[in-house]
Order: structure tokens, then sequence, then C-alpha cells
């Protein structure tokens, strides 16, 4: 018993007054001051670090990690490391605030930060990323009417009205011309053949054929050289107004016009509508004793024999004394161009002493152009 006292209390005495010892294996033992180590750094093995000082070293000795990275908890007790070149797992990521992205919407360079994401789910709104600001809602996309830079439209399956700036069609004929129906859908045409032409129809839609009316060209027309206009094969007149266009008159030797001697006379007439017209006709002279001499000619002036080489036209002869019978002159064409509606007249003069001389004849006039 004396043998343990003894030794409690030298231990106590080597404590208290630092003092050194050998090496033998102590329990529960407590250092009260500091413990000075002759063997150094304490091994892990003993519950040290194996380092001297505070560093990454005594935490790499600890660990026993080596690998390079970003060191994540995985358990209770258990850590593991993740590499740089994946990153850090979403899962490790801080939880941020609802609808925020993680980004940075400064303008320039900066830390990453939480971006809220306006609420943009509304009828005509689209979300849109400014520069500076970060995200916006954009209130103006259009559901209808108009929309900007739209270069294709896709899925619809029904075809767009006239009023949604469509055809209101779905398919189209080929070389079909189409025709408009105001906010029905476009009407398509049948498909004109080889020399056919649009026709128009007032108050309906135009057709394809060849029978046109009321043509206005205001330029030249060159038909074929061999091929030209045709003409008619029905033996009918020309219209009113139309070239080709032919009006007469005549009076028979029954209701012939008496003369007097030296005096012109009208035989006939024409009404000349505006237009290039050429007159052509004959006279027709019943004498009954003899005439020196007759003339014939056409003119606008009433009962006036035109001048010779005049707008007019004439025809003379002079007759030996006591020649009776009848004479007929013929009278050249001329032309007759004017601007308005104007008479020419079929007009007789003869020169004789005795007897009678009566005159009837023909007038006829083709408008040219």
């Amino acid at each position: 018993m004396k043998k343990i006292l003894s030794g409690l209390l030298a231990l106590v005495c080597s404590t208290a007054f630092a003092q050194n010892y050998p090496s033998p294996t102590y329990n529960n033992l407590t250092v009260q001051g500091t413990a000075t180590l002759t063997n150094h750094p304490l091994a892990v093995s003993s519950g040290g670090t194996n380092s001297a000082t505070a560093s990454g070293t005594a935490l790499d000795n600890i660990t026993g990690f080596s690998s390079t990275g970003f060191l994540t908890r995985t358990g209770a007790g258990a850590y593991s490391f993740q590499s740089l070149t994946n990153g850090i797992a979403l899962s490790n990521i801080a939880q941020i605030a609802a609808n925020t992205l993680l980004g940075n919407a400064t303008g320039s360079t900066a830390n990453v930060t939480a971006v809220a994401v306006t609420g943009c789910n509304g009828t005509a709104q689209a979300l849109q990323w400014t520069n500076g600001s970060g995200f916006q809602c954009n209130s103006n996309i259009a559901t209808s009417g108009a929309n900007a830079n739209i270069t294709s439209l896709s899925g619809l399956t029904t075809a767009l009205s006239v009023s949604q700036g469509g055809t209101g069609r779905q398919t189209l004929t080929s070389h079909g011309v189409l025709v408009g129906e105001g906010a029905a859908a476009i009407n398509q045409l049948a498909v004109g053949t080889t020399g056919q032409v649009l026709v128009g129809a007032t108050g309906a839609d135009p057709a394809f054929g060849t029978t046109v009316a009321g043509l206005t060209f205001t330029s030249a027309l060159t038909p074929q050289t061999t091929g030209g206009i045709v003409g008619t094969t029905l033996a009918d007149n020309a219209n009113a107004g139309s070239v080709g266009e032919f009006l007469s008159a005549s009076v028979p030797s029954g209701s012939a016009i008496a003369l007097t001697s030296t005096t012109p006379a009208n035989v006939t007439s024409v009404l000349l509508s505006a237009g290039d017209w050429d007159c052509r006709g004959s006279i027709a002279y019943a004498v009954s004793a003899g005439a020196a001499s007759m003339q014939a000619g056409i003119n606008t002036v009433s009962a006036t024999i035109p001048a010779a080489n005049t707008t007019g036209s004439m025809s003379s002869i002079s007759l030996a004394s006591g020649n009776f019978g009848t004479t007929t002159l013929a009278i050249a064409p001329g032309r007759f161009n004017v601007s308005s509606s104007t008479t020419v007249y079929l007009v007789a003069n003869a020169t004789f002493a005795s007897g009678t001389v009566s005159a009837y004849g023909f007038l006829g006039c083709r408008r040219v152009r």
C-alpha cells in the first residue's frame, strides 16, 4: 500500500513541477499548463495532425484526401470531392428566391446574382431580355392584327381570310387569274387559252374570250404583215363611227332636179359625222334640146360647184351645139376631213340656151379613219 501511495505522489509532483519522465503509459492524464512533446508533430494515428503549423497540409493529413475540386459532405461523417471540371452539382447550389435566375443584368462585369424573372403569361405577352435591366414582360405581342418581323407561319389548318390578309383559299389553279370578291374568298377564273384576252363585264367577274367591244387604243396597231385585219364576209355594214362606215344618198331619174342655166343646184346630200371621209358620186343630165356645158361636184357649201384641185371634187364636160339626150359625169373620190357633223352636197350645173336640163344621181361617202 505504501508503494502505491509513493508512486502516485511522485506522479503528482512531477506533473506539478514540469518534470520529464520516461515513457510509461498513463491513463486519464490531465495536463495543467503546457505539455511539451519531444517527439512532434503528433502523428494522425496518435490523434494529431502530423503538421507543425495550421495549414492546408494539416487538413489533407486529417482527411487523407489528395484530389482537387470541391469538398462535399455526402452524409454523417462522409465527404467526397467533386471535380472542378464538372462544377458544382445543382443540388449543392444554395437556394434562391422563387422566379429568379442566376446571372448578371447590370450591363457590365459583376458577380453573379439572382435575376428576377417577371411573370409574363398573359394574353399577348412574351418574356423579353433587355441589356442592362434583365427580363421584362412585353405586352405588345399581337394575337390579332399586325405583328412585325414575321417570316413564316406554320400549323395553319384553315386558309387566312381576306380580312386577315389572306386569300381565303387553300389551293390555286396553275395559270389561273385571281379576282377580288370583297370580303369573300378570292375567286379564281377559268384558265385562258392561246389567243384569248381577259374581257371585263360590268358588275361581274371578267372572263377570257376572243370577242371584245369598245376598246380604245392610244398607240399604233401593227397587224401581222401578211395577216392584217380580217374583213367581213357577211355582206353587212360597219357600225356608225367605225372605220368602213358607209353613207349614201341618191335621186332616181323619175325625180330629177330641174336646172336653171348657169345656176348650180343640189341634187342630194349626206350628213357626215366627225371623221375622215372619202366621197364620190355621179350625176346624169337629161337634155331636151342642146347644152353648151355641164358640171358636177361634191362640196360642203350648198349649191356651189367647188373649184378644181380643192377639197371638193368636180367633173365637167362641154358639148357641141345641138347635142341632147342623157349625159353622165362621174366624180372622183375626194377627201372630207371634218371635226364636227358636216353636210356634203352633190351639186349639178348646166349652161344651156334653150330647152330643159334636169339632173339626178348618186352620192356615197366611206369613213376611212
